[in-house]
């Protein structure tokens, strides 16, 4: 009988704890995750946004070209933001994994790429200032059809940063 009792007694602390006091935690974890989940989607958006602009410059669009660029700065802003949101807010074994893992991205420097290790938090803002230069690239450098590194415009350099990295 004592046995059954405790065994009783611990099922309905371990409910007690799990809804009441884990609960919240749980789902504050859960939204982080989905949070860093939804930062590929964005980064994949904006690569297929810069497409859009290199195409509208093919097809002589500029209106189009115009309201992709404003997108393009749009999303950039809202991953921002995010970001933001999400450093001030994890903690704990999370703020943990996304300060300390390291993640690879390939970056242009000089006239060649070289793979760089950053920190979740660093990847992204540096991401994101990549973007916001991107989205201001002319008309004239989507049309050249010269990409190599060292020969480039910031805006230009920064699209093909995009490109390279989005999928990684």
């Amino acid at each position: 009988f004592f046995l059954f009792l405790l065994v009783i007694l611990e099922t309905a602390a371990f409910v007690f704890a799990v809804f009441f006091v884990f609960s919240d935690v749980a789902a504050d974890d859960l939204n982080r995750v989905t949070t860093i989940s939804d930062f590929r989607s964005q980064a994949t958006r904006c690569g297929y946004m810069q497409r859009d602009m290199m195409l509208a410059s093919g097809f002589n669009q500029t209106d189009t070209f115009a309201q992709t660029g404003q997108a393009m700065m749009t999303v950039a802003q809202m991953i921002e933001q995010q970001n933001f949101k999400l450093y001030n807010a994890v903690q704990g074994v999370m703020k943990d994994h996304v300060q300390s893992t390291k993640f690879n991205s390939y970056v242009p420097i000089g006239s060649v790429w070289r793979k760089e290790r950053y920190t979740y938090f660093a990847l992204v803002s540096d991401f994101v200032r990549r973007v916001k230069t991107s989205s201001n690239i002319t008309f004239d450098d989507c049309i050249d059809p010269n990409y190599k590194v060292g020969d480039i415009s910031d805006a230009k350099l920064e699209v093909l940063y995009v490109q390279e990295n989005m999928f990684r």
